[in-house]
């Protein structure tokens, strides 16, 4: 399916894949691994794009989304969310 929506910055989700990452460190075992994605939302009060956390585990695996785009997420919101 093409898409002619822009897309999120490359630099931005890199940065907020590390954020993420440094949360997991922290909260995870080892060896657990944080993805980060941008995805489009259509939901009414939804920003164009919305941030999807994947954490990536044997023995706790989770996904979450945030309702902000990726510029817009910080560590914060990756701590709540996670």
């Amino acid at each position: 399916m093409l898409s002619f929506a822009p897309k999120e910055d490359p630099r931005v989700l890199r940065a907020l894949r590390a954020t993420a990452q440094a949360v997991v460190d922290e909260l995870w075992e080892a060896g657990a691994i944080a993805t980060v994605a941008s995805l489009p939302c259509r939901e009414p009060g939804c920003p164009p794009f919305e941030t999807f956390v994947q954490i990536l585990s044997a023995d706790a695996p989770a996904s979450c989304r945030l309702r902000v785009r990726p510029a817009d997420a910080t560590a914060a919101d990756v701590a709540a969310a996670v």
